[in-house]
C-alpha cells in the first residue's frame, strides 16, 4: 500500500476513534475540565495524530495504544462519577484562597498563584477590590468562585450606574508598587503614614489597595494578626459634621451682623458637602 494512502485510512480509522472516544467520556467543554483530564484528553490526541501519521509504527501497535488510553480514560471518568473518593483523590477539590475576607497565602503558594495572578481572576469576576470578597474558591480547572460581603453586593450591582476610581493595587506580593501609588499623585511616605495608622508595618503586607474613597486596604501573611479599618471617610464626615456646629455656634455668639451671615453660609455649605459625600457612598 502507497504511504500516503495508508496516511489516509490512519487518519480515517483515528478520527473516527477520536470520534467514538468523544461520545463516550467528554460531558463538558474543556475549559471546566481539571488539569489531569486536559492532560488525558491532550494524549489521547497526540497518539491519535502519531498513529496516523508514523508509519514506521505498525497500525495494529498504534491503534492498540490508543485504544487502551481511550480505555483507561473512559474508566476514569466512570469511577469519578460512581466515587466521591476516587474523584477527589484523582481531580482534587477546590482550595479556598479568600475565608473571613482574608486572602490564604499558605493556599496561593500551594497552587502556585501569585497576588497578581489572584486580583486579575477576581477582575474577571467583576471584584476590584478584594476587600469586598467574603469568600473566594479556586475550582481545579483554575476558575475562581467568589462571594461578596453583604454589604457590597448591592454596590456592585449599582456600580454600572456609578463612575468611580478603579481601586489602584499599591503593594503585591510583599512589593510596593510605585506605578500604581503615582497613578493616585500618592508616594511611599504616603504609604508608610497609612500603614502606621493601621499599626501595621510594611514587610507584614501581602496585598493592598487603595479603593475609590482614597481608603487604604491591607491584607498581611500573618492572618492571625488584627489590622484597624480604614477610617479616612468616616474621620472626613465626623470633621465636617463638627465644623459645621462650630460655625453656627460663632453665628449665634456673634452680634456682628455681617459676620453672623458669613458663619451662617459657611456652616450651610459645609452641610452641602457632607451631603455631597453621602450621596456619592450610596
Amino acid at each position: 500500500m502507497p504511504g500516503w494512502v495508508e496516511i489516509i485510512v490512519r487518519s480515517i480509522v483515528a478520527i473516527i476513534l477520536l470520534y467514538i472516544v468523544s461520545k463516550m467520556i467528554v460531558k463538558k467543554p474543556i475549559g471546566e475540565s481539571s488539569f489531569f483530564e486536559f492532560a488525558l484528553l491532550t494524549s489521547i490526541v497526540i497518539i491519535a495524530a502519531i498513529s496516523a501519521t508514523m508509519l514506521t509504527i505498525p497500525s495494529a501497535l498504534a491503534f492498540t495504544a490508543l485504544f487502551v488510553w481511550s480505555a483507561v480514560t473512559a474508566l476514569i471518568y466512570y469511577l469519578s462519577v460512581k466515587s466521591a473518593k476516587f474523584r477527589v483523590f484523582l481531580f482534587g477539590r477546590g482550595t479556598p484562597v479568600i475565608q473571613g475576607g482574608k486572602i490564604l497565602e499558605d493556599a496561593l503558594n500551594k497552587q502556585h498563584l501569585t497576588g497578581d495572578e489572584l486580583m486579575r481572576k477576581l477582575r474577571k469576576k467583576d471584584v476590584f477590590q478584594f476587600a469586598d470578597v467574603e469568600f473566594a474558591l479556586l475550582e481545579t480547572n483554575g476558575e475562581l468562585n467568589v462571594l461578596l460581603k453583604e454589604d457590597k453586593k448591592q454596590a456592585v450591582a449599582r456600580s454600572s450606574a456609578k463612575k468611580n476610581k478603579q481601586p489602584e493595587t499599591v503593594v503585591a506580593d510583599g512589593r510596593i508598587l510605585d506605578q500604581n501609588l503615582g497613578n493616585r499623585g500618592l508616594n511611599r511616605d504616603w504609604l508608610q503614614t497609612q500603614l502606621a495608622k493601621q499599626d501595621v508595618s510594611l514587610e507584614s503586607v501581602f496585598l493592598a489597595q487603595i479603593d475609590a474613597n482614597g481608603d487604604l486596604y491591607v491584607d498581611l501573611f500573618d492572618d492571625s494578626l488584627q489590622q484597624q479599618d480604614p477610617v479616612t471617610i468616616p474621620l472626613l464626615k465626623a470633621t465636617l459634621q463638627k465644623v459645621q456646629a462650630d460655625l453656627q455656634l460663632y453665628s449665634l455668639d456673634t452680634d456682628n451682623p455681617t459676620a453672623k451671615a458669613m458663619f451662617k453660609k459657611c456652616a450651610e455649605e459645609m452641610n452641602e458637602a457632607y451631603l455631597e459625600i453621602e450621596r456619592d457612598l450610596r
